[in-house]
């Protein structure tokens, strides 16, 4: 998974990242947050990112158990594990927990 993020786009990854190590608390960085954390990265409009604060910190204070349980909701919802739409969308919708102005993503990619 890394090496095909490396490989897509790395600035992509390089955004993300210090979300995961902050979830994941010195633990071992789960597959699935970082394929959930990328995927929504990635269908962010133009000159948003889960790296800035507004949406960093609110995917920190959630925590990592409830994004785990958002993004399974998402899978099972919509069928695949696989279905990089469903984690961008698992995502999103815990960062738009509980507030007026919510994060979008593109359906396209």
């Amino acid at each position: 998974m890394l090496y095909r993020c490396i490989g897509e786009d790395p600035r992509a990854l390089n955004r993300i990242w210090p979300i995961a190590v902050k979830l994941s608390q010195g633990a071992t960085i789960h597959g699935l947050l970082i394929r959930a954390l990328y995927a929504c990265e990635r269908r962010m409009h133009k000159g948003e990112s889960l790296a800035d604060p507004r949406w960093a910190d609110r995917l920190i204070r959630q925590g990592l158990t409830a994004i785990l349980l958002e993004l399974r909701n998402a899978i099972l919802l919509y069928g695949s594990t696989y279905s990089t739409e469903a984690l961008a969308i698992g995502i999103a919708n815990v960062a738009n927990r509980g507030i007026r102005h919510k994060l979008h993503i593109r359906r396209d990619k």
